[in-house]
């Protein structure tokens, strides 16, 4: 059976060490012109706790995104799933985002390409050339297959989810580690 072609981001699953997978809160600053969709990959800003998405696909991450509350212009406290680009909060506030931070959170998300089983192991990039969904607020990331074991380092493949409708090969749906986090020291392959 082959695995269907449905990115939807990076999903938190599985904690490394059976702790408790918890959100922490990040913000996100008046018109801020990007798009940022649930299980989108983001990146600390300079200054305060701000988050942005990244700039390159080699970039540090902070974690992934999980949604927001905002308020609009009129002062009304909004929830979104995703935050919408040039969004214009009230003057003196920022939005609250909600993002996975904890280094030792596994993600599922899917392979833009073909993977297998020798690929377990190896680091690669993600890929933010497909949008998210401003319908459903899901993001559009994948890990670029392309950079498996070649010059790839953001993401560790711990593992492929094991389950009856994911099997290796083209659009696996795949168990990883942020290896290049801005929260600890870079890891390396098996």
């Amino acid at each position: 059976m082959a695995n269907k072609d449905h990115p939807a981001g990076f999903r938190a699953v599985k904690h490394l060490s059976g702790g408790v997978i918890r959100l922490s809160r990040y913000h996100i600053a008046s018109a801020y012109a990007s798009n940022i969709f649930r299980g989108d990959a983001v990146i600390p800003t300079s200054t305060g706790k701000g988050i942005n998405r990244p700039g390159s696909a080699s970039a540090r991450l902070i974690g992934v995104f999980d949604g927001c509350v905002f308020e609009n212009q009129q002062g009304e406290v909004q929830y979104s799933r995703y935050w919408p680009a040039n969004t214009t909060l009230k003057t003196g506030t920022v939005a609250d985002a909600f993002v996975y931070d904890d280094p030792n959170i596994l993600f599922e998300v899917q392979a833009a390409g073909s993977v297998t089983a020798g690929d377990i192991g190896a680091l690669a990039d993600p890929t933010y050339a497909t949008a998210g969904n401003p319908m459903t607020g899901v993001s559009g990331d994948e890990l670029d297959h392309t950079t498996i074991g070649t010059g790839g380092s953001v993401l560790k493949i711990i593992d492929w989810a094991r389950r009856p409708d994911n099997e290796l090969g083209t659009n696996v749906k795949l168990l990883v580690a942020i290896s290049l986090h801005y929260l600890r020291g870079a890891m390396t392959t098996i």
